[in-house]
């Protein structure tokens, strides 16, 4: 069984700030973020462009907070690179750093 707070392209989820990597603070862009345990993509019957998908013992740990990207966020914050282990800061509406997820996987764009 999996637990989600959306289908992605649904157009569920909540929205984010992040900030793209060597940006100041005020370049923030909002994204669409889903939560989700482990098992969504094979559930969906989806692949993974790059990486891979989450883990239970990610699920449990929330000192190691991972994120799947969708192409089109990993082309414009990484181009020509993978995004694999980047790290992708959260942001607060004054361009502070909450938190930084690290990639672990590459989705298509849906």
């Amino acid at each position: 069984a999996v637990v989600t707070q959306a289908i992605p392209a649904d157009d569920g989820g909540s929205t984010v700030m992040v900030r793209p990597p060597d940006a100041g603070a005020t370049d923030a862009m909002g994204v669409t973020a889903i939560a989700t345990t482990p098992g969504l993509w094979d559930t969906l019957g989806l692949r993974l462009l790059a990486g891979r998908t989450f883990t239970a013992a990610e699920h449990a740990d929330d000192e190691t907070p991972v994120v799947i990207v969708n192409e089109r966020l990993a082309r414009r914050f990484w181009p020509g690179q993978s995004a694999l282990d980047r790290p992708l800061p959260v942001v607060n509406a004054r361009g502070e750093i909450t938190t930084t997820l690290r990639v672990v996987g590459v989705a298509p764009n849906l």
